[in-house]
């Protein structure tokens, strides 16, 4: 499998040990990246709008089973990993994905 990714993915996500919150809304969105946007729209006080600032088509980073892989195992991580106990500790219910565990330290494949 050929995977292109976009330029703003290529750092690890581990390196400060979250993603980037615009890496994690491209593997939310299907692995399509969008410029965040501050202001939606301007209207004056009768409520007519001034200005639009409607968000252009996503840039592709990811292809759509790349992100979905990478948001599925992120899901994991809070459904049967290290993250599990934030569901009851805090009682969300909703759909979440995480990273947990960080580590500076080098490792090989033969270590553990």
């Amino acid at each position: 499998m050929q995977v292109k990714v976009h330029h703003r993915l290529r750092r690890a996500p581990t390196r400060r040990g979250v993603p980037e919150p615009d890496d994690a809304a491209t593997m939310a969105n299907g692995g399509g990246y969008l410029e965040p946007l501050l202001v939606s729209r301007i209207e004056d006080r009768d409520g007519r709008v001034i200005e639009d600032f409607s968000p252009q088509d996503p840039d592709i980073a990811l292809e759509p089973d790349v992100a979905y892989t990478l948001l599925d195992n992120l899901r994991g991580a809070i459904n049967r990993g290290t993250g599990r106990d934030i569901r009851s500790r805090y009682g969300i219910r909703a759909d979440v994905a995480g990273k947990t565990g960080t580590t500076r330290a080098p490792r090989t494949a033969g270590s553990s």
